[in-house]
């Protein structure tokens, strides 16, 4: 209940007030409970209200506008539709009150705990809330644009639907706190904790993610996201050029626990793990049906460094990895290869050699072809002999033949020559080779012609420029763009 002393000086005015509270300032206020009309909630802003205890009190549409209210009590207090403009509210307790449609434009409420209170379409923009608590409070409908909620407290709390654009959320943990259809527009959430958090359809471009801290509980369906920022201060765009498209952001952002880890001493063969990621992400996409992503990327103090890549929850962990790991070797051994680096390749199929001979017969099935020398499972060596046809080489070997494309005379239309290539994909396969290796055969021998015959050259560039519209069989767009980045051909 009020001090009854107290609240009598408080209803002699403004001046008697505060030269009381001038007098004796180791006394604090006392006026919880207490019963306020009209006439006693006019002048409030007037006064002296440093650490008052207002609990417990019913102030609806009272006006504290620019009035320094600095750890004030207002705990369970009414202050439906007040007016907090401006003024000062840092270290106030507001813990269960309700503050429905109430106003804090301009509000300094740093370090101001406002747990599980009600603040249902409240306005607190530009507001200043660092390191404030309102952890279980309902803010569905607010607005809070432009406030900064740096290191502030919103575990459990509601802002569904919520005005946020351009909020300050750095360093602030969310955890559990629900922000279905709020506007995140260009808001800084760097190093925020958000484990547990709903985001559902929510707008969130613009939204910088730095350090963010997010789990597989974490919902971030149906999100409304064009682009994002992976650093602080609007850097490194994501996508660097473009808009995600729809849905794009979830499945790359949202936490699975269907992941590899790959694991690489001292620096990341880039070139080789970009060519055996898209690759392998075509096969599983065709397997599984859905993609790989990138998750994260560490380096290690001990010299390690680490990606992680999320796959479909139906595709097999160890199967993925194997994937990877192998298809990044055999770019690692044709890179090396093509630059002549004789050296790296001889050390690259040793450790292929040391891979086969610790593992399992039953496990692999291996075709390598170094220069003209084919090595295979329970095969032995043998030359081939390469002779020449005018349009093509002859291949002859114990496994077969193959006649390589006359692409010089091939159609400049993808779609005519595709069957053309299809053709000798499939003649390497009846001599036993993997697809793959097929694909990868008949792109080298289109990049060799393109290096040494503009005319191939030209050709190959018109394929590459139709590849994405023309009707044609995967296998052949992906050896065409093979042949293209094999040739060093840009595309425009």
């Amino acid at each position: 209940m009020a001090n009854e002393e107290h609240l009598a000086i408080l209803r002699q005015g403004v001046r008697v007030w505060n030269n009381w509270r001038m007098c004796n300032p180791e006394i604090i206020p006392d006026l919880s409970s207490a019963v306020f009309d009209r006439s006693d909630t006019i002048f409030l802003n007037d006064l002296d209200l440093f650490e008052v205890n207002f609990s417990k009190v019913n102030l609806t549409q009272t006006k504290f506008i620019e009035a320094d209210l600095s750890e004030a009590d207002f705990s369970e207090a009414i202050l439906n539709g007040g007016d907090f403009s401006k003024s000062i509210l840092s270290g106030a307790i507001l813990n269960r009150a309700s503050i429905e449609s109430a106003t804090f434009i301009g509000t300094k409420l740093n370090k101001a705990k406002i747990n599980y209170s009600n603040l249902l379409n409240s306005d607190f923009s530009k507001a200043k809330l660092v390191k404030a608590s309102l952890c279980g409070s309902s803010l569905n409908n607010s607005i809070l644009e432009g406030a900064d909620l740096s290191e502030a407290l919103l575990i459990g709390a509601n802002l569904s639907k919520a005005k946020l654009v351009d909020v300050k959320f750095l360093g602030a943990n969310v955890n559990e706190a629900c922000f279905v259809e709020a506007k995140l527009i260009n808001t800084e959430m760097c190093r925020v904790q958000a484990l547990g958090t709903d985001f559902s359809q929510s707008q969130f471009t613009g939204v910088c993610i730095e350090d963010w801290n997010v789990n597989r509980n974490t919902k971030l369906q149906d999100i409304d996201c064009q682009y994002i920022y992976l650093r602080s201060g609007r850097k490194e765009r994501c996508p660097s050029y473009g808009d995600f498209s729809i849905g794009e952001f979830s499945k790359r952002f949202q936490v699975t626990k269907n992941f590899v880890e790959l694991t690489f001493y001292e620096n990341v063969p880039w070139k080789a793990f970009a060519h055996a990621f898209y690759e392998s992400n075509i096969q599983i996409s065709d397997e599984y049906g859905g993609e790989l992503f990138l998750r994260e990327y560490k380096i290690l103090d001990d010299g390690l460094v680490t990606i992680k890549v999320s796959h479909p929850s139906n595709a097999n962990s160890d199967m993925i990895k194997e994937i990877l790991e192998q298809k990044t070797f055999e770019f690692e051994l044709k890179i090396a290869q093509l630059k002549g680096e004789m050296k790296a390749k001889d050390a690259a199929l040793a450790t292929m050699f040391e891979r086969l001979l610790s593992a399992p017969a039953s496990q692999f099935n291996y075709q390598i072809q170094a220069e003209n020398v084919q090595i295979g499972e329970n095969s032995s060596m043998s030359g081939d002999r390469n002779i020449n046809t005018g349009g093509g080489n002859y291949i002859e070997s114990n496994t077969g033949t193959y006649v390589q494309g006359d692409y010089f005379s091939m159609s400049q239309d993808l779609t005519q020559a595709a069957s053309q290539i299809q053709d000798l994909i499939e003649q390497l396969q009846k001599r036993g080779e993997t697809i793959d290796f097929a694909q990868e055969q008949v792109a080298k021998d289109m990049a060799d012609q393109a290096k040494t015959n503009s005319s191939v050259k030209d050709k190959l560039l018109k394929w590459g420029q139709s590849v994405g519209d023309a009707t044609v069989s995967d296998v052949v767009k992906g050896a065409v763009k093979l042949a293209i980045r094999s040739a060093g051909i840009p595309l425009p």
